[in-house]
């Protein structure tokens, strides 16, 4: 057989551009192996399971908290503590700013 396989066909990861459907490879692959579309028409409608109200000051709280982990090695509770304060004080502002 002379099919190459894409690299998203050997490892069973969905691919991360779309356009890999439009390679005859890819296409070839889902031809013959039609379950492999599965993930991707699921990717369509999915989304983050945590949506933050507060315009992303949560998010960013727990981003800084993995830098400072995983850059200055800080301890994590010392890092999730600094978070949580971040996170609380944002919600506690959003829901101030909401109360209806």
């Amino acid at each position: 057989m002379s099919y190459t396989q894409t690299p998203s066909s050997r490892t069973g990861y969905i691919p991360v551009r779309l356009s890999c459907m439009e390679t005859p490879e890819y296409k070839d692959y889902t031809d013959r192996n039609p379950q492999a579309l599965v993930p991707l028409k699921q990717a369509e409608f999915s989304r983050k399971s945590f949506i933050d109200f507060t315009g992303g000051k949560i998010d960013t709280a727990i981003e800084d908290a993995c830098d400072l982990v995983q850059i200055e090695n800080a301890p994590a509770a010392v890092a999730l503590e600094e978070a949580q304060k971040i996170a609380q004080a944002a919600l506690d502002e959003y829901w101030a700013e909401n109360e209806d």
